[in-house]
């Protein structure tokens, strides 16, 4: 059986370490499926509440059966797991970790089971090199773009002959996960979640609801209430501070009403002063004169104002649509607005 788990195990590393050998993502999810599979069985034939660890170059395996009953809680990789080769140190790549936190008693199908369950959990090394570089992500009914910004952790518990449901919520996960970059810091806001894989479309999708993250310098710990594949997400963009955009408007609407204050005033102030001397029928009929220079004024400056928009949605549209046919836009939408 360990004979055939390392023959296994050394192919799996071998086709995971050459990106190019397998082209399709549906053969990938089929190969992780199989590793997990594999996994959980090697660990139901495990006798006694041990572990076993295999390392390979592109993934490290940990399998184990429990068989006492109670509180739980595991940490993976576990220092008493027994390894293939007892002086076989571990990978340097090999920086995240898994803490299963469960009870016995209330896992599902555990009173058909003679008090067993078999646990497998994978670290993959370069798995996100089958995947694309960015992808959608379902986050409260609505798709984002995101990139991954960790490696691939799963983890997966068996009771008897049935597999614990990814939707349960009678388990406890803290997956540890360190950056793949270091570019995340507090100046910029980023935004990081936590992302559970689905592969019953196919392909690879990432799915935000059920875990909880939180940042700890180059590491994200996110809090699941399900088994499954983790992996941490980042936006490919900053996303600003939404109090940063209030502050902003706050501050040009306090000018711009601070200026016509101004302006208000300081025309009642001209009108007090020089009222006496406008008082003569006269002398209004002369400055009626300006009557027609200041209107024009008054429709520049409204045209303005509704040409910067139209300026302003022109721009937006240039951003989302491809305008092959158009030659040099921006000197066109730039003249278009001086124009107006």
């Amino acid at each position: 059986m360990v004979t055939g788990k390392g023959i296994f195990l050394d192919i799996v590393s071998f086709l995971l370490d050459s990106p190019r050998l397998i082209q399709k993502q549906s053969h990938v999810i089929k190969l992780h499926q199989q590793i997990l599979s594999h996994g959980l069985l090697h660990g139901s034939s495990i006798s006694g509440d041990t572990f076993h660890m295999f390392q390979r170059s592109a993934l490290v395996l940990e399998v184990g059966q429990v068989q006492n009953e109670g509180q739980r809680i595991l940490s993976f990789p576990s220092r008493k797991a027994t390894r293939e080769v007892k002086d076989y140190s571990q990978p340097s790549w090999l920086t995240d970790s898994v803490e299963l936190d469960f009870n016995t008693w209330i896992v599902e199908n555990f009173q058909e089971l003679n008090d067993s369950i078999s646990i497998a959990v994978v670290f993959y090394k370069n798995f996100s090199a089958f995947l694309p570089e960015r992808f959608l992500a379902q986050y409260g009914g609505l798709d984002m773009e995101y990139q991954l910004h960790s490696r691939i952790v799963a983890v997966a518990v068996q009771t008897g002959q049935r597999i614990v449901g990814a939707r349960s919520s009678r388990l406890k996960v803290k997956a540890r996960l360190a950056h793949l970059n270091h570019t995340v810091n507090r100046q910029i806001m980023w935004n990081i979640s936590c992302g559970l894989a689905d592969f019953s479309q196919g392909n690879v999708q990432f799915s935000m609801e059920g875990c909880q993250p939180i940042q700890t310098g180059n590491y994200s710990l996110c809090q699941c209430n399900h088994v499954g594949t983790y992996a941490v997400l980042l936006t490919t963009y900053a996303q600003p501070d939404e109090l940063q955009f209030q502050d902003g408007f706050e501050v040009i609407a306090g000018i711009g009403c601070a200026l016509c204050a101004f302006f208000v005033f300081l025309t009642f102030f001209i009108l007090l002063v020089l009222w006496r001397k406008i008082s003569g029928a006269i002398t209004a009929l002369k400055i009626q004169e300006y009557y027609p220079y200041v209107i024009s004024l008054i429709q520049f400056f409204l045209l303005a104002a509704f040409s910067m928009q139209l300026c302003v949605g022109l721009t937006v549209y240039m951003e989302f649509v491809d305008m092959k046919g158009v030659r040099y836009p921006e000197l066109k939408l730039a003249t278009m607005g001086w124009g107006e």
